[in-house]
């Protein structure tokens, strides 16, 4: 069951797109931080607390991003 899930192309997307989508977040919010008085002001509670968050977050985008993507392929004419 596990291999059907990793060698689908479907979910390769998804986790493409979220991997994508969690750097981005992670880029946005160090500059927030360095704007903000540097890398000191980060604890693992804040942490935590963004990654639980942001994850579930940006794996439904990337779960609708895909979707809409092979919705909009088959409607191509």
């Amino acid at each position: 069951m596990l291999k059907v899930f990793v060698k689908s192309p479907f979910w390769d997307a998804v986790i493409r797109n979220t991997v994508f989508i969690q750097f981005a977040i992670f880029f946005i919010g160090l500059i927030k931080v360095w704007g903000d008085g540097g890398l000191g002001n980060i604890t693992m509670g804040n942490f935590l607390y963004a990654m639980a968050i942001t994850i579930p977050l940006s794996i439904i985008t990337g779960l609708i991003i895909v979707m809409y993507e092979s919705r909009k392929a088959k409607n191509d004419v």
